[in-house]
């Protein structure tokens, strides 16, 4: 819901908005997505507000300005709920927000030049989605308190993307005397200490600011490998000395990975067990682009797919160039894909916790969650009553509209002109029997059931007194019209077109291919999108 003023209270209606408390810290011209900790903080809400007494009986609705940005990141909250929370698969969360109008605005990059390159929301949420499925990320594990403190640049502007890697910001020899913060310094040896904090899941965490609290980080971490891609701005001495590898990779910032720097990138993540660390001046465009090329080589995910993932971990992951080249090196990666995969000790890989996240579950959403998965079944079984309906509608048509074919005296009795009354015959029999199908004919098959002119329509004469309706139906047949010479013509040419189509279909056994020759596609199965789609029972609103 977009509003130009904040909306009454009623008593039918919960309105809430996060325009002013979950807000996206841009670098530039971008605005989004929403980060982790903003998925995490409003999935939270949600679920306060469903199972809170006071709302029971009220739609929830969340409202927010008309701004871009606002508008954008709401849409993309409450989907990134209905994915998480109530375990709708991306396109099922996006469904009831895709013809909002006006759209939404597609996200781009954090860079300064004009925007190459878009994300939409659904694009946002596939991307989580799929670092779910394939455990790169899980959901219960995920450390909400570590990562809002790490991702300050005074604790040291870094980010787990998956278990193999910390994208961070180029770390600098002495940080605080080139930013001038000189409070605690009294030489080398006067340093105040580091204060350390524990978070609710029992990591210890403390600023990775400074250089040498960064390598106690790395180490409590079990890094081993740490990647520079910039320019030489520290000593990597600190980082050999103190057991960790250090490895330099440089390329220009801005730039696209040379193939050389890509392949070494690769095979140097392959073969090292842990984590691995990697940085360039600001942790984002160069170090987004080898990670994202990771990612895609070994598990298969699109661009976007791939993209979407890092900026709601890390925003402003791949800058500018850089989201054309990981488009353009998409199959490239695919086809690099190892047959065999990494072991474990490398990949890091988590159980997929999309279908079993117990973070968001309570008793009431558990009760919810077992009520919509209902509901999408009872639909589902409704499309494939639907599907089978129009095949086996579709069955009887051939059934019915073939038997001149199976009739031995069938090209001499067309040609002596007596199969008028079986085309008439085929007709009614067909008519007859969608007739007695719960009553119902398909609304793409018209009353008198013309074939494109082949089956004449004919004017029903009253039953006799004992007639069966097939002797009935037959009759009505022999008192079709006759044909002017001209349209006697005209038919014949049809008729035969129909026999040899209807023979071709037969010997393929697609009996959906008569109907795209014949019906010329007025025979469609119902699509996916006619079908609707479930929310949350009601119970929430946009």
């Amino acid at each position: 819901m977009n509003v130009t003023q904040a909306p009454q209270q009623n008593p039918n209606v919960h309105y809430f908005t996060i325009d002013n408390t979950l807000v996206y810290v841009n670098f530039y011209a971008d605005f989004g997505p929403s980060n982790l900790s903003h998925v995490y903080r409003f999935c939270d809400i949600m679920v306060d507000k469903l199972q809170n007494p006071a709302l029971r009986n009220k739609k929830i609705c969340l409202y927010s300005a008309m701004d871009k940005a606002k508008r954008a990141n709401s849409a993309y909250l409450i989907s990134a709920f209905m994915m998480l929370v109530l375990k709708h698969t991306p396109e099922e969360s996006y469904a009831p927000l895709q013809n909002v109008e006006p759209p939404f605005v597609d996200y781009r990059d954090a860079g300064y030049g004009p925007a190459t390159y878009f994300l939409s929301i659904l694009d946002c949420l596939r991307g989580l989605y799929r670092g779910i499925e394939l455990g790169l990320f899980h959901v219960d594990k995920h450390d909400l308190q570590e990562y809002e403190f790490y991702e300050k640049v005074e604790n040291g502007d870094l980010n787990w993307i998956t278990n193999k890697f910390i994208a961070l910001a180029s770390p600098k020899d002495d940080p605080q005397e080139q930013q001038g913060f000189a409070a605690y310094l009294l030489g080398n040896q006067g340093r105040a200490p580091t204060p350390v904090q524990k978070t609710s899941h029992g990591k210890n965490v403390f600023s990775a600011y400074r250089k040498d609290d960064l390598i106690k980080f790395l180490k409590d971490r079990g890094v081993g490998t740490i990647v520079r891609l910039n320019n030489n701005v520290y000593e990597r001495n600190d980082f050999i000395e103190a057991g960790i590898e250090h490895v330099e990779l440089y390329f220009p910032d801005g730039s696209t990975p040379p193939d050389g720097i890509l392949k070494r990138f690769l095979e140097l993540c392959e073969s090292r067990t842990g984590p691995i660390a990697v940085h360039c001046k600001a942790g984002l465009g160069r170090t987004g682009s080898l990670i994202g090329a990771y990612l895609m080589k070994h598990y298969r995910l699109t661009a976007s797919e791939t993209i979407s993932l890092m900026r709601v971990i890390r925003p402003g992951s791949v800058v500018g160039p850089q989201q054309n080249w990981l488009e353009s090196m998409q199959n490239k990666l695919w086809k690099m894909t190892p047959s065999v995969k990494l072991r474990s000790s490398i990949s890091l890989l988590e159980p997929s916790t999309f279908e079993n996240s117990k973070r968001f579950e309570t008793p009431y959403i558990r009760e919810l969650i077992i009520e919509i998965n209902e509901e999408k079944k009872r639909l589902h079984a409704s499309q494939e009553d639907i599907e089978m309906d129009q095949s086996e509608d579709s069955n009887e048509e051939m059934e019915d509209i073939q038997e001149p074919q199976y009739d031995a005296n069938f090209n001499d009795s067309y040609n002596k002109g007596n199969n008028k009354q079986q085309r008439s015959k085929i007709s009614q029999n067909t008519l007859a029997k969608q007739k007695n199908k719960h009553q119902k004919i398909p609304s793409n098959i018209p009353g008198n059931f013309h074939l494109d002119e082949f089956v004449i329509p004919v004017q029903p004469r009253k039953g006799r007194k004992g007639e069966s309706p097939e002797e009935e139906l037959y009759q009505n047949g022999k008192n079709q019209q006759k044909f002017n010479d001209s349209k006697e013509e005209q038919v014949n040419d049809r008729y035969q077109m129909y026999a040899s189509a209807a023979s071709s279909a037969q010997q393929r056994q697609n009996p959906n291919e008569l109907n795209m020759q014949l019906l010329k596609g007025a025979v469609k199965s119902v699509p996916s999108s006619a079908v609707p789609r479930n929310t949350s029972s009601g119970k929430t609103g946009y």
